[in-house]
């Protein structure tokens, strides 16, 4: 939302913001759900309910199918996020999170298959329209903590991993997460309310005034209402009433793309995946991985304090920056000290502290703020599929090949994407979408204003 009678969303806004947290602790939960599941199923153990050693085939394909449910949800569910709305689109993920969980309290590794490849098609979209849609509802003084919060319930989704699924039995392990989607589909569906925007661009007016009066301060009036929505029909004209070929031939709008793009891909290139999906398999110690889990859990919190405070840009470049010598570190283990027991717990800790302080969540927020309403959903979609693509092929073969071959690509690639921040990506902390536009079509920045 744009200009404001207050500066500050409402508490409306902030209780279904809040439940759009479960969501995100949820999905980290399906992520890190590997990491202690597989040190269990690699070998014949009283905690194995399989009763049979995993192959390092099956790790990798048990590890990499949820990118391909990643791969797979994203075009499909943008489309339908763009017809029918958000917000029931949205609802769905949680069944799909609840059926994917269910299937992990069974004792069959084919149903595990399913569940994974269910468990990225749940994430999928969430990465994209999670942040697109708190950015519809909320006040731009606000859109920048509140879609970076989402990070504490991220971190603890981590934590509730490492630590449920190292101390507790596989049943009881994946029965304590199903409450998690159950919490999350009974509140947003109680809660939610259908995002504005999606009203403006199906011309349903009346309909977007309305809920733009419920999620902000009914004594505002009417008036205010009508301001906003008449901001929201300019933002959405500068673009819909182009042709699809026309917009695209815009300088930045194409700059815009290829920034999403790069973010996309090169989140993926930082290892991340491969790192989240195999961390007890590295470090070699369940207990390791709960102080690991604390770190991610620190490094989310801290990006919410000062997400707002110092920017979009500047997080992404200290991130990058993190990443990068934490794999050269992590490079020199493989290389020289694979026997040191301490290592590679500082250098993954050190990795993941980095990636939560930019890199695991402003690509998804720079999609939501810089792309126009009628391209957002499928560049989302493109760019999601291209880096989940990567994420795929990396944790599909990293158990394979030699790690040291891997992690020099990953010490690379960040280094890449730190140029590319510095010279392309646009601050866009507190700033509207015309905005925006405004200062990638003339290469400006908030500060020169």
């Amino acid at each position: 939302m744009t200009r404001d009678v207050d500066f500050h969303s409402s508490r409306k806004v902030r209780y279904i913001v809040f439940t759009t947290y479960l969501y995100s602790l949820t999905n980290e939960i399906a992520i890190y759900w590997t990491s202690p599941v597989l040190a269990k199923l690699r070998y014949i153990q009283p905690g194995n309910p399989l009763d049979k050693k995993l192959s390092t085939s099956e790790q990798e394909w048990l590890g990499s199918l949820i990118c391909l449910g990643y791969m797979a949800g994203l075009i499909p569910y943008s489309y339908l996020c763009s017809r029918y709305g958000r917000k029931y689109t949205l609802l769905s993920l949680g069944f799909i999170h609840l059926i994917a969980f269910g299937l992990y309290t069974t004792s069959s590794l084919s149903l595990y298959y399913v569940g994974r490849f269910l468990s990225g098609i749940a994430s999928s979209v969430g990465f994209v329209v999670f942040p697109m849609y708190i950015s519809e509802i909320c006040k731009d003084t606000d859109r920048g903590k509140l879609l970076v919060s989402r990070q504490i319930f991220a971190g603890c989704g981590t934590v509730i991993a490492y630590v449920a699924g190292n101390y507790l039995s596989m049943l009881w392990f994946n029965i304590l997460i199903c409450v998690f989607p159950l919490l999350f589909l009974i509140s947003f569906g109680l809660l939610a309310v259908e995002s504005p925007y999606f009203y403006v661009t199906n011309e349903r007016y009346d309909n977007a005034k309305e809920v733009y009066i419920e999620l902000t301060s009914p004594t505002n009036g009417e008036e205010p209402a009508d301001e906003e929505i008449q901001e929201m029909k300019r933002a959405v004209e500068m673009t819909d009433g182009e042709s699809l070929g026309a917009l695209l031939s815009q300088k930045h709008i194409q700059k815009s793309i290829i920034i999403v793009l790069a973010l996309f891909i090169f989140q993926q290139l930082t290892g991340y995946m491969a790192y989240a999906t195999y961390t007890e398999l590295i470090v070699e110690s369940k207990h390791a991985t709960v102080i690991i889990g604390m770190v991610v859990l620190i490094g989310s919190s801290l990006s919410t304090m000062f997400v707002d405070k110092f920017g979009r840009k500047l997080h992404l470049l200290v991130s990058a920056s993190g990443v990068v010598l934490a794999n050269i570190a992590l490079a020199v283990y493989f290389t020289y000290f694979k026997a040191d027991y301490y290592t590679p717990i500082i250098c993954i800790s050190a990795f993941f502290l980095s990636y939560n302080l930019g890199f695991a969540f402003i690509p998804q927020i720079l999609c939501a703020e810089i792309l126009p309403q009628k391209i957002k959903f499928g560049v989302g979609a493109v760019a999601g599929v291209l880096g989940w693509g990567v994420a795929f092929l990396i944790t599909n073969f990293f158990l394979e090949m030699n790690n040291i071959y891997l992690i020099v690509v990953f010490c690379i690639c960040p280094a890449i994407q730190l140029a590319i921040i510095y010279f392309y990506v646009p601050e866009t902390k507190g700033q509207s979408f015309r905005m925006i536009q405004g200062m990638l079509q003339f290469d400006i920045s908030p500060e020169s204003e």
